[in-house]
């Protein structure tokens, strides 16, 4: 199985977030990259890779392109207590 470092998803969370504030005037995606959105828990390295961390990464690229990204009911990419 792959590893997902802490830095890696914190990256990648702030350009999901980002990529939906560019969206805001041509979709419904905006919401995404408003705080609902942050993590009540930001991954740290060495610490257990969360459900939230992937769902708040997954479900705002889900909608961007549901063809290509697993929604949060969908195959999981990260399990619960993995850690980073």
């Amino acid at each position: 199985m792959a590893l997902v470092k802490a830095d890696r998803f914190k990256n990648l969370k702030s350009r999901v977030k980002a990529e939906c504030l560019r969206r805001a005037h041509s979709g419904s995606v905006a919401s995404y990259g408003g705080s609902a959105y942050d993590y009540s828990a930001a991954p740290a390295s060495g610490g257990i890779a969360r459900q939230e961390h992937r769902d708040k990464i997954a479900a705002p690229l889900n909608a961007i392109n549901s063809s290509k990204v697993p929604n949060a009911s969908g195959q999981k990419v990260v399990q619960e207590g993995n850690k980073i």
